[in-house]
Parts: C-alpha cells; structure tokens; sequence
C-alpha cells in the first residue's frame, strides 16, 4: 500500500514549527523535524556535531549530505504517515528523500508552503531569539543568511511540487489560530491523514 508523506515549508519566523504542531495532533501524524535532528545531534556531541555548527552558527544551511544520512537513518524504520516539518530544503534533498521512501514504497504526496512578509519575519525572528535562545537566530547576518538560503533553495522545492500540482502556498500570516484555520480545509481537501480516512 503506498503511503504518502505532507511536507511543510516557509522561511524562517513562518510559524512553521507552530503549524506542525498542530497538524501533528489534530490528524494524527508523525511529526519529523531536519532542524530538531540536527539540533539533537549538535547537542548529543555526534560525530558531526562541528560540521553542522559551522553552517548553522551562521545561518546557513547544512549540508546535504549531512542531512539526507540523518533523515535516512530516522525513516528506515518508519512505515506510518509523516508530516515533514521545514523538510526537504533543497532540491537535492528532495531527490534524495524521493529516491527513498520509493524503495519503500512511499512518497511526499502534498507540500503545504506558508508565504509571509520579510519584514513581519524579521520581527518574528528578533522576538524568538529573546526567548528561545537558538544559536541561528543571534545575529542579523544570521537571520538575513537563513532568509536568503530559502530564497534561493527551498523556494526551487515548492516549485517542483508545484509542477506536479502538489504544492500550495497559504498566507502565513495573523495569529497560529487564524492560519491553522486555513491548513484545515487543505487537510480536509486532500484526505491524507489517518484521522480522515476512517
């Protein structure tokens, strides 16, 4: 039986760990973050905990390589639906995650992409770093590193998707409540999770 994964995207500040949440929890899926591995492999002091702080100190993305061996190694055992959170992020990585939940014949049936002003992100981001004390939200070269990494890469994913009518981009901006209304009819619509198909 083939089982397709959602995939959640938007720049950094876009709420979408918020999101996840909440989706997560209303239908019932297995929430998997790129960025908690790598936060988790820094903090466990892993074999490549320095290589990924050189990158994400500064804002810039980790690399590929790094992060399709920890995405890899997390799903081999998964066969339940997943929420992808901030993941895939490149289209390199996309091809990668593609290449293996084919072998186990599964795939990212749906990119949800929350769209949401530079400049409500940046007041986003300043107001996170008060209280959340994340390394990669410390300085503004940072902040302006990570915005310009979605630009330029995560952008070309959604993209992708979008070739294939699977992708769509939902204002994500307003109260988590008020854009989590506007996922559910999405959610709704395309009948992926577990909860909605009993």
């Amino acid at each position: 039986m083939q089982i397709s994964h959602l995939s959640l995207l938007g720049p950094p500040g876009s709420g979408k760990g918020t999101q996840s949440q909440k989706i997560t929890e209303h239908y019932a899926l297995t929430h998997v973050s790129a960025g908690d591995l790598l936060r988790a492999h820094v903090k466990q002091g892993l074999i490549f905990q320095h290589i990924i702080r050189q990158f994400t100190d500064r804002g810039a993305l980790a690399p590929d390589s790094i992060v399709n061996l920890l995405m890899e190694s997390w799903l081999s055992d998964k066969k339940e639906k997943m929420l992808f959170d901030g993941y895939p992020r490149t289209v390199d990585q996309t091809i990668a995650v593609e290449k293996v939940l084919a072998e186990k014949n599964q795939d990212i049936g749906f990119i949800i992409a929350l769209e949401v002003p530079e400049e409500e992100l940046l007041v986003r981001l300043k107001k996170r770093a008060q209280t959340a004390h994340r390394s990669d939200d410390q300085t503004q070269e940072s902040i302006q590193n990570r915005l310009r990494a979605f630009q330029q890469e995560t952008l070309g994913v959604v993209e992708r998707y979008e070739k294939r009518d699977r992708a769509i981009r939902i204002d994500g901006t307003g109260s988590p409540e008020e854009v989590f209304d506007r996922i559910v009819p999405i959610m709704d619509r395309l009948n992926t999770a577990p909860a909605l198909s009993d």
